[in-house]
């Protein structure tokens, strides 16, 4: 079939009955169509309809005029919608095979110039691929974000309703993780420290709160941990054993025996990923399988460490570092929106932070700082007073030893402020500063 006709009883079915559409929607898009007048002829068609105007030949005709076409032009597009326009049909195969057209034309000299890089042995590989999934995360990007325009009755609806289901606790705004006025949030939060404050420790009471103890869903991608590594410091904080000894295989047959019987508590909805070579597409796309199977409704809870050190996509290979940043933090804020995932960033901080007495970290101090918070909807930093001095004593005079201090310097959801809670270092535990647990 000519696709120009394909376009013509498209646009014409479109003019005449846009709820035909209903289902369909989301392939019907301005990139769709081959050239600019049709393209210009569906916005207006559709900025028509949301403005609750219908739009017949005679005013498109006027439109298109205004926009600068050409008479001529407008007469022959026009007078080809006019037959559509009058006998309207079902347009789903129709529109399948326009959207199929599309997508063939825009991948496939992607393929074909991988194909030759391939043979000629003059291309990377790794570079092929990036460019091929760039363009598919783009097309997807289209596919799912297009004539998305709410009115504010919808929202308004659409957001009591969300509030109800809220306050009869049939959906979370977030979790809990079992430490004071600490909570995991759908969006962005960030973990900021120098080395050995805790960091990987918090991850880890974070996932076995969460994933062990309360079965939500957990990824984590680990570009500095191994799988191996991770597990083992899960078992120390389930069992209070020792992170060091197991990690040399220091073990008892009792302690053998405990790791053993909780097998049954380590269920697929945790997913460890030390893929080195990370790229926020290599996330996206994870997630994007992993939502295939969860309810949208329930926030999936991920992982990153650390920022920094992913790999660089081909969208931010030929960047400066600071614009690879801001690239990478605003397509992490995005899929974690459109998945519905709380993110946990794991960032390092600049040297600076060394530099002051007493070195308490600050949202500056997060390497590429204007990038991570602009896109963060919380960003916790992490301080060990009794790291820099063991006789550390708070305000009240009382000791710090074992404290640490994690600043809330960001919170969309709720107040700043400074929690401390007690780091058991060898068990890789983080637990409320109240609990009695004995060192």
């Amino acid at each position: 079939m000519d696709l120009s006709e394909v376009e013509n009883q498209i646009l014409g079915t479109y003019m005449a009955k846009q709820d035909l559409f209903d289902g369909i929607e989301n392939l019907v898009f301005k990139s769709i169509f081959s050239n600019g007048i049709k393209r210009n002829a569906y916005e207006i068609i559709k900025s028509n309809y949301q403005n609750k105007t219908a739009t017949d030949i005679v005013l498109l005709r006027s439109q298109l005029i205004k926009a600068g076409y050409d008479i001529k032009q407008i007469g022959l597009v026009v007078s080809k919608m006019t037959y559509d326009a009058n006998t309207a049909t079902n347009p789903k195969p129709k529109v399948q095979i326009l959207f199929d057209s599309y997508v063939q034309s825009v991948l496939a000299p992607l393929l074909h110039e991988g194909a030759v890089d391939f043979h000629s042995g003059n291309g990377n590989t790794w570079d092929v691929i990036e460019r091929i999934k760039n363009k598919i995360t783009d097309i997807d990007a289209v596919v799912n974000n297009v004539n998305k325009t709410t009115s504010i009755g919808d929202i308004f609806e659409k957001s009591l309703a969300k509030l109800k289901d809220l306050k009869e606790g049939k959906v979370e705004a977030g979790y809990t993780i079992g430490l004071k006025d600490l909570m995991i949030t759908k969006g962005v939060t960030v973990i900021g420290a120098v080395p050995g404050a805790g960091k990987s420790s918090l991850i880890v009471s974070i996932i076995k709160t969460l994933a062990i103890d309360r079965n939500i869903p957990v990824v984590f991608f680990s570009i500095e941990m191994s799988a191996e590594q991770i597990m083992t410091n899960l078992w120390a904080n389930m069992f209070d054993f020792n992170t060091y000894a197991l990690s040399l295989g220091d073990v008892d047959d009792g302690q053998i025996k405990t790791i053993e019987a909780s097998k049954q508590k380590f269920k697929n909805n945790i997913i460890i990923d030390d893929n080195p070579n990370v790229t926020w597409q290599y996330v996206e796309s994870k997630f994007r399988q992993i939502r295939k199977t969860i309810p949208i409704n329930t926030i999936i809870v991920g992982f990153i460490d650390y920022i920094q050190i992913m790999s660089a996509s081909a969208d931010e290979s030929k960047e400066n570092t600071e614009t690879k940043m801001s690239i990478r933090c605003s397509k992490l804020a995005n899929l974690s929106k459109q998945y519905n995932i709380g993110l946990i960033e794991l960032s390092q901080l600049s040297r600076e932070v060394g530099k002051r007495n007493p070195p308490r970290p600050m949202i500056s101090d997060l390497k590429e700082s204007g990038a991570i918070e602009a896109n963060a909807q919380q960003i916790w930093l992490m301080y060990r007073p009794d790291y820099y001095d063991k006789n550390a004593v708070d305000e009240k005079g009382e000791s710090l030893k074992g404290i640490c201090e994690i600043n809330r310097a960001k919170n969309r959801y709720g107040p700043t402020g400074y929690t401390y809670v007690r780091f058991k270092a060898q068990y890789s535990q983080f637990l409320d500063r109240e609990e009695t647990h004995e060192f």
